[in-house]
């Protein structure tokens, strides 16, 4: 299984409409912080979560879970 890349070091601040999102756990995601499916052959899966309400979030980069090893499945 590849390492995670560091994608950034600081949030990405924004507002999300209710519905299902999947967080980029590989870093190689060009619309970080969420996947773009980038993640192909690199032993990573996306994490999903849900949004139910409308709300200001703010995901973490992938660096900020050194380098995913907890969310690898």
């Amino acid at each position: 299984m590849n390492e995670a890349r560091v994608a950034d070091t600081k949030p990405a601040i924004q507002e999300l409409e209710p519905g299902s999102y999947w967080w980029c756990t590989c870093g190689n995601s060009a619309k970080q912080p969420f996947c773009d499916g980038a993640h192909q052959d690199t032993g990573f899966k996306p994490m999903k979560f849900t949004i139910e309400e409308k709300q200001q979030i703010a995901p973490l980069p992938v660096q900020s879970y050194a380098k995913a090893t907890l969310l690898r499945r």
